[in-house]
């Protein structure tokens, strides 16, 4: 399974783990490039994700798992998502997703 990152999209993964389901997380940027058109339609953006994933051309990002996460103070977790170069935003929220999941908040 194919998913484009987002930053509410941890508790997906999550439970896509717990159901033992591969998921991939891909790059917004390299999947939006797969489509020619630019006009945005979730229909159209499901059909680029399944073709990337057959053609095994999907753009699948790093995501560190629990056990690297659960190490990690707060201050090393914001610093991880500074030192990315591109997509501050988004990769802020992932940090606060993971703080929060882990905080059980």
């Amino acid at each position: 399974m194919g998913i484009e990152a987002t930053g509410s999209m941890q508790w997906f993964v999550n439970l896509m783990e717990e159901l033992e389901i591969e998921c991939l997380v891909g790059h917004p940027a390299q999947i939006r490039a797969a489509e020619p058109r630019k006009q945005q339609h979730h229909r159209r953006d499901v059909d680029a994700i399944l073709e990337l994933l057959v053609q095994d051309r999907f753009p699948a990002i790093w995501l560190p798992n629990d056990d690297i996460v659960s190490g990690w103070t707060v201050g090393a977790l914001y610093a991880f998502c500074w030192q990315q170069a591109d997509g501050y935003h988004r990769k802020h929220a992932i940090a606060d997703t993971w703080i929060a999941l882990r905080s059980g908040i």
